[in-house]
């Protein structure tokens, strides 16, 4: 939105220069500048070294960022905002776009957003093949 302030923070230069580094997914490009839109964006890791295979914050295009769960007064319902305006992946309809889950190695938690080649923004609550889709999963639930 032009002509709007918003709180966009990014936690340290190494976020910064692995987010600036490297492609990211067009679709991560949507839902990030969706979430700093709506809700405002604290991103905490961005392009990192791979910790397991499959690690979507190593793939290039990037397909994974972190938020400060902390940042949002309701992470929950934040997570849930982004569930019912982006699905994961329509054929795969229990994996979500947004969850807040442990940090690795730690006590902690944080806010993951992630998205797959067939990622697609919810339009009225039907996705591409027109059928309805029900609400966002719960956090837990993917």
């Amino acid at each position: 939105m032009q002509g709007v302030l918003m709180d966009i923070q990014i936690k340290d230069v190494n976020v910064l220069a692995g987010l600036m580094g490297r492609k990211c997914h067009p679709m991560l490009i949507t839902v990030a500048c969706w979430i700093a839109e709506s809700h405002g964006l604290y991103m905490t890791e961005s392009y990192r070294n791979p910790y397991h295979p499959g690690d979507l914050h190593a793939m290039e295009p990037l397909r994974a960022i972190d938020l400060r769960h902390r940042f949002y007064n309701d992470p929950e319902s934040v997570a849930k905002a982004v569930n019912e305006k982006f699905q994961y992946d329509p054929g795969r309809p229990g994996k979500l776009v947004a969850f807040v889950h442990k940090n690795r190695n730690s006590k902690g938690i944080h806010f993951h957003i992630q998205v797959h080649d067939n990622t697609v923004e919810i339009d009225d609550k039907k996705d591409h093949t027109g059928a309805g889709i029900e609400p966002a999963l719960s956090v837990g639930d993917g």
